[in-house]
């Protein structure tokens, strides 16, 4: 949705400043060189754009019949049958008023290729425009979503609308399958900055074999509702989270954002989750002993300004399987604190099918430790014990493991390349 909005939107600010002062009506030259002079700036480094059929700059309704975006892969982005009616007069008073922008059809058969590194986090915004935005009616008659996207070709309409003005913005958004199958999708959403107040509504609904069941890779592709609601400031923004499948409830709980700017100025962003429900239904019906009939995931994280993330709790909870820790990576994404520890087992002492991929693979008890701080040095240790281990004609009562090595890397400078090697060794 962003991607499509955006490819409009550039179409059309490029022209604002030139629809002050032109009359209505342009030549062939007047075209040609618009098209060329959009093309050009709108085009960098790993970005081509085309536009054919460009009509209209300078009156009330600029249309196209096609406007493609390719990476260095090729065309992800067609944009078939483009309109944009708006209100010239508006531009004197500071305003771009868009009636209606549309497309009689999308086609997004991937997502862009991957861009470059990501910019240091900064505190969230909407951007101080310096005119404000307004598009009363957004509409796609139909959008083709490609395989690649989610495991599954789809086909959707779209239709929406957005308002920009003043650091304070709003948007609607409803998204429908109109390729014989159910689904339905819609946003609402707001933001001020003056206020710092936030608010979201997400509503998904889908039969079998939907969008979100093909993503979250759900055995059987069940029938699935997904709902989100939040509201109040963004800085500690809390959202409610509900996830049913065939008509009953999954998973449930609380998700938080909280922002925080120190003294310098520097940006730390936290997470915490608590979540927990029944997700066996969702599983391989061999796999659900091990899960039992209640999972419950609390987590506590931060992510620095530079890039360091640190997972400070982290605890896992089902039937077979408890695990806890924490964790912390460098903006290089080595590692530079563990503490993890996890055991499984059932009460029963029985045998569990672990949900692995490939052959079978059978545990009684199991338990594990890892341990590693770089300000202690640059060895780690990992220990554990394994019993009643069982695969494909291979069984041995008792696996005990012991390794240690190291993590090389942290303070070189820019980053270099780190490494972490080592050995375990096994005895039965």
């Amino acid at each position: 949705m962003r991607k499509i909005l955006a490819a409009f939107l550039i179409l059309l600010l490029p022209l604002t400043s030139a629809g002050q002062e032109a009359a209505t009506g342009t030549s062939a030259e007047d075209r040609d060189f618009l098209t060329a002079l959009l093309e050009d700036n709108l085009s960098g480094a790993g970005r081509a754009v085309r536009v054919t059929g460009f009509a209209g700059a300078f009156s009330s309704r600029a249309t196209f019949d096609q406007l493609t975006i390719a990476d260095d892969e090729g065309i992800w982005l067609t944009i078939t049958d483009g309109a944009i009616s708006w209100n010239r007069a508006a531009l004197l008073s500071g305003r771009i008023e868009i009636a209606e922008m549309s497309a009689g059809e999308i086609d997004l058969p991937r997502s862009p290729a991957a861009a470059g590194p990501q910019a240091e986090a900064q505190g969230f915004s909407l951007p101080e425009l310096p005119v404000a935005v307004s598009i009363g009616a957004l509409r796609a008659d139909r959008v083709s979503l490609g395989e690649a996207l989610f495991g599954a070709a789809a086909e959707v309409s779209l239709n929406g609308s957005m308002t920009l003005a003043g650091g304070e913005g709003a948007t609607e958004l409803a998204i429908n399958r109109i390729d014989g199958r159910k689904g339905r999708l819609t946003l609402a959403g707001s933001y001020a900055n003056a206020t710092r107040q936030a608010a979201i509504d997400l509503l998904v609904s889908e039969a079998q074999d939907g969008i979100a069941a093909n993503l979250l890779g759900l055995p059987g592709v069940p029938p699935i509702e997904l709902a989100i609601h939040g509201s109040g400031p963004i800085d500690r923004f809390e959202t409610g989270l509900a996830v049913s499948t065939d008509g009953a409830p999954r998973l449930s709980g609380k998700l938080t954002l909280i922002t925080e700017t120190g003294p310098d100025g520097s940006v730390e962003r936290r997470f915490l989750a608590d979540v927990k429900g029944d997700i066996s239904p969702l599983l391989l019906p061999e796999y659900r002993d091990f899960v039992g009939q209640e999972v419950t995931l609390a987590a506590d994280g931060s992510r620095q300004q530079d890039g360091q993330l640190t997972l400070s709790r982290f605890v896992l909870g089902a039937e077979g399987l408890d695990l806890s820790g924490r964790l912390m990576l460098s903006p290089e994404g080595l590692p530079r604190a563990a503490a993890l520890t996890a055991r499984m087992g059932m009460a029963s002492n029985e045998d569990m099918l672990l949900p692995l991929p490939g052959e079978k693979t059978y545990v009684r008890s199991a338990e594990l430790r890892l341990r590693y701080d770089a300000a202690r040095g640059e060895a780690w240790q990992i220990d554990g014990d394994l019993f009643g281990f069982r695969r494909s004609g291979f069984a041995i009562g008792r696996l005990g493991l012991d390794g240690t090595g190291t993590v090389a890397g942290h303070g070189i400078p820019g980053g270099g390349q780190g490494s972490i090697d080592g050995e375990i060794a096994f005895a039965a």
